[in-house]
């Protein structure tokens, strides 16, 4: 495990960043998603009945690429490491297998075979699984990273999500 200093000596030049400014890059970035994610499918289970077919799967599909890229990134940029750092795992691994159910059910969404009230039930599934994963991530999940990790982890998390969120939507696109 990395050390868990909290201080680093900095040059005369070097203006030093607050701990908290650092460490809360990581977690900022994911809620801002978090929210526009379930933002986007609280519209569809909440309009979803009275939307043309095209007009639902046309915003299904947005939503789905952007989650897709997002739960992606998380994985590699903030449950790799945080798995790494933790001493006990078992949090990260369960948020792993949310992410595989719900990706899943994004498959299944993603069938021209169901029937629009079958596809509204597993897209209200669908967000509720969110709302369930969301909260324990921001929680639970924060908390192990904040007590885990040192802030030079907590800062790479954040770059390197940008970095790969930003290519898998390229890739997504």
């Amino acid at each position: 495990m990395t050390s868990r200093a909290k201080t680093k000596s900095h040059s005369a030049t070097e203006k030093p960043k607050s701990s908290k400014t650092r460490k809360a890059r990581i977690f900022e970035l994911l809620k801002a998603e978090h929210a526009e994610a379930l933002g986007m499918i609280e519209e569809i289970c909440e309009n979803g009945e009275t939307m043309e077919d095209a007009e639902r799967l046309e915003k299904f599909d947005e939503f789905r690429a952007a989650l897709m890229a997002h739960s992606q990134a998380e994985a590699r940029a903030f449950y790799a490491p945080l798995k790494e750092a933790a001493s006990e795992p078992a949090l990260v691994l369960e948020a792993d297998v949310e992410h595989i159910v719900v990706q899943r059910l994004l498959e299944d969404l993603s069938s021209p075979k169901l029937d629009a009230e079958r596809w509204m039930a597993r897209a209200t599934v669908v967000m509720e699984l969110l709302e369930h994963h969301i909260e324990e991530e921001e929680g639970e999940l924060f908390d192990l990273a904040e007590s885990e990790c040192d802030e030079e982890t907590l800062a790479k998390m954040a770059d390197d999500f940008e970095a790969e969120k930003e290519r898998l939507t390229e890739i997504v696109a």
